[in-house]
């Protein structure tokens, strides 16, 4: 294992559900660490109230595939900053897990802040809305799934109104690169949700003819979703390749960041760099 995942913070084994994860998992979770970091310390006197919304949350932890090793997952990361969120809302759709996060978050913090939701994020979002506070409050948006079954309009319900960035896992390369044909289908949905349009595959159709790839092309179309709900253009390097770890250096999957502030960016583009670089976090201990 590279040295420079010594930073994230240790994950003992449990007795509850911890699903496995690939060795690229890692990637994603040192350059999440290191944004949370940033973000809380950073804004944690700009704004009234800091809310972290993890959408895809999952069981809390996760064991390595192939090693002994587990994992902290997303929403224990957000527990463990040193500058902690005033809220932390926590979506899984799988009861197992659902229940197994609701135990180890009260393990490491017991809050009525701390709000576990049994349901899926791809459908109401209601429950969410009500409790993100008003006023001048700051969300950080956490979205993970396992491919590209993702539904723009919630994340535009969301983001409507309210000072939200958004760090996203876009399943491009592993998922839809791979399944493409599947995707292409007129009775398929999943590129017309993530999307939030249906009129796709005209533009598709012209990426292809000049010889861009569908990962590459799928990238840069949400990337123009996002930016017509409000959020600024990111930088090339502000969509993170994640990639196996091998001769290959296969892709799997782009993590994207979007804010409709450039100092959104800016934390951003600190995590990323320390993430990669043989020097200590601010917040390091």
């Amino acid at each position: 294992m590279d040295p420079i995942y010594e930073r994230l913070p240790k994950a003992e084994p449990d007795e509850l559900p911890a699903p496995e994860v690939g060795e690229w998992s890692r990637q994603k979770h040192l350059k999440l660490w290191n944004y949370l970091g940033i973000f809380t310390t950073g804004m944690k006197y700009q704004h009234d109230r800091l809310v972290f919304v993890d959408l895809f949350a999952g069981a809390g932890k996760a064991r390595v595939r192939g090693t002994g090793d587990w994992l902290l997952g997303s929403p224990l990361l957000a527990l463990s900053v040193r500058d902690p969120f005033d809220r932390c809302i926590f979506c899984e759709k799988d009861a197992e897990k659902a229940d197994a996060l609701s135990i180890r978050a009260q393990r490491i913090r017991r809050s009525e802040d701390i709000r576990v939701l049994n349901l899926d994020a791809n459908e109401d979002m209601g429950p969410v809305e009500s409790l993100i506070p008003g006023g001048h409050t700051l969300t950080f948006c956490f979205v993970d799934p396992y491919d590209i079954a993702v539904n723009f309009s919630n994340i535009e319900r969301l983001a409507r109104g309210r000072r939200m960035d958004v760090l996203i896992l876009l399943a491009v390369q592993m998922d839809a690169r791979r399944n493409l044909s599947t995707y292409l289908r007129d009775d398929n949905q999943k590129i017309t949700r993530l999307l939030g349009r249906r009129e796709w595959q005209a533009e598709w159709h012209q990426a292809e003819a000049g010889g861009i790839p569908f990962g590459l092309w799928l990238t840069r179309a949400f990337t123009a979703s996002m930016q017509g709900i409000g959020y600024a253009a990111p930088r090339d390097a502000d969509l993170q390749s994640v990639t196996l770890k091998d001769s290959s250096s296969h892709g799997l999957y782009y993590l994207a960041f979007y804010s409709k502030h450039e100092r959104g960016y800016d934390f951003w583009r600190k995590a990323v760099r320390y993430a990669s670089a043989q020097i200590s976090m601010p917040f390091d201990s």
